[in-house]
């Protein structure tokens, strides 16, 4: 019998010739502590800073890059979710407001229409209007 180049299909072809009929086996279960853990590589784009940064604070930790990815993957495995809560960036309008809260330069909140022009209401805020208007 000849074997397949790859590792991952000598597992997988030693798991489908000892699965009991109908029923799914994990390569885990079959491999026992006889059979070498097999290794894959991860290939990742990074901002270099953010890679350096990392580097160092994770060595000051005594870890390398490798054992903290793999720590992280662990810990996806273990929890089924992400060891974190993302977020989402803020728009350029969140930061224009927080940049205009924090000169506390005065703002005020205007409807739009679908087409994102200003409605205003020449009645109730005159100097808006005029602003619409005449730009």
């Amino acid at each position: 019998m000849k074997l397949p180049r790859s590792k991952t299909a000598v597992v997988s072809t030693v798991c489908s010739q000892i699965r009991p009929k109908g029923r799914e086996t994990n390569p885990r279960e079959i491999r026992g502590d006889n059979m070498p853990n097999v290794k894959s590589t991860i290939n990742v784009k990074i901002d270099a800073d953010v890679k350096e940064t990392a580097a160092a604070l994770l060595a000051r930790m005594g870890m390398d890059q490798t054992t903290a990815i793999d720590m992280f993957y662990r810990k996806i495995i273990a929890t089924k979710t992400l060891p974190f809560q993302p977020e989402p960036l803020p728009t350029d309008s969140d930061l224009l407001l927080a940049a205009i809260k924090s000169k506390n330069i005065p703002h005020k909140s205007v409807e739009v229409n679908t087409e994102g022009h200003i409605i205003a209401n020449q009645d109730k805020d005159p100097e808006l209007f005029d602003w619409a208007v005449n730009g």
